[in-house]
């Protein structure tokens, strides 16, 4: 049975928190996916008829939240006015995803060549059936050491609170365990973020993973036109362990800054997951649609060692949190939504979360149709 669909850790600072905002992000994903933990419920939350389960997690999450004040990693990543090639949208839905290519050949055990086909990286880096593709697909490989029953271990992508950015619009559990958020009040404040996955077959020692261009539209019910939501340029990042509950992270990310954008090495048995710039204001009630997308690739670690590029299994999902205030919250978050975890070559790709409502997981939901976004979709380039 599928946990609780949020696929990365969120945060559970309390409100005072000292540390600036980018520091706040998610130490943990907590209950909302791990329905198989102690302090949980059957519904994903945190199980108001287990107290110490409860109290111990929030006294972890306390601890973990102490330890990133001075030990966190940010990168300020160069921002680039430059155009990217064939990084616009496309309205045409004639153009398959032959991400199945890619499965295929991992499947069968052969490597896949650095740069080999996939949805976005032959024709553009960024199109419009991407965007709604990366809703729809599950996960292109099996992600290695996850907990098969977590609901971001499979796919598709899922929309939570979608374009309705209330306490109202979160999923059951999460309003029983969380009874003082789930109110009408618009969260205004939202925070992108990504996740790293090793995948199964992964043979890769000397293959970092390369981001740029992470960038957030906000589509208004007002005037019904996108606009680019973030600002900053800095990358926060930290280490979870591909076994654990996601609750407590406390190793920093290493992540170092580049020509374009930021790289990371990854960490073995760990996933690596971050944030982009910090809470950006948004007007809830103004939302009709989000965007979340982000470009990357495969890169050489040790230009001196043995490129391996062509046996990495690595993969990057996407996503975004809403924030009842621009301060720590004094619980876990949901997610605004997820994309499916997508494998990447040394070409950039795209990987998006886009809150669609007829595409991928409703949990509660919330956003356009797939129509509307191929009608008016948001400017990419």
């Amino acid at each position: 049975m599928k946990a609780s669909p949020v696929a990365v850790p969120f945060r559970g600072a309390k409100k005072n928190s000292p540390r600036p905002p980018a520091l706040a992000r998610a130490v943990a994903v907590a209950c909302i996916t791990m329905t198989t933990l102690a302090a949980c419920g059957s519904g994903g939350g945190l199980d108001e008829a287990n107290p110490e389960a409860v109290a111990a997690a929030k006294a972890a999450a306390e601890r973990t939240l102490a330890g990133h004040a001075s030990g966190n990693t940010e990168s300020q990543a160069p921002s680039t006015t430059e155009p990217i090639a064939n990084d616009g949208p496309t309205n045409r839905a004639d153009t398959p995803d032959d991400r199945e290519s890619i499965v295929g050949r991992v499947a069968g055990g052969d490597e896949a060549e650095p740069g080999a086909g996939s949805s976005d990286t032959v024709a553009a880096v960024n199109r419009v059936d991407t965007l709604i593709s990366d809703m729809d697909l599950m996960n292109d490989i099996t992600l290695k050491g996850v907990n098969a029953s977590h609901g971001f271990a499979t796919g598709p992508g899922h929309v939570i609170m979608g374009n309705n950015p209330r306490g109202t619009n979160t999923p059951d559990w999460y309003k029983r365990s969380y009874p003082w958020l789930a109110t009408d009040s618009y969260w205004n404040y939202l925070l992108p973020w990504f996740v790293h996955f090793e995948g199964e077959g992964n043979q890769a020692s000397n293959t970092r993973i390369e981001m740029r261009n992470m960038r957030v539209f906000m589509k208004r019910r007002s005037n019904g036109e996108w606009s680019q939501v973030n600002r900053s340029q800095s990358v926060g990042a930290i280490e979870c362990a591909q076994a654990s509950n996601y609750f407590e992270c406390p190793l920093s990310g290493d992540v170092r800054k580049e020509a374009e954008g930021v790289s990371a090495l990854p960490l073995a048995g760990h996933n690596l997951h971050g944030w982009w710039g910090s809470r950006e204001y948004v007007e809830g009630w103004d939302i009709a649609a989000v965007v979340v997308t982000l470009q990357a690739r495969l890169g050489v670690h040790a230009t001196n060692g043995v490129d391996d590029r062509s046996k990495a299994r690595y993969l990057v999902q996407v996503g975004a949190d809403y924030y009842p205030s621009d301060g720590s919250p004094e619980a876990v978050l949901p997610a605004v939504g997820i994309s499916r975890a997508k494998l990447l070559t040394s070409e950039w790709q795209s990987i998006s979360m886009t809150t669609l409502s007829d595409v991928g997981k409703q949990e509660p939901g919330g956003g356009i149709t797939a129509a509307e976004l191929r009608a008016s979709p948001p400017p990419l380039d």
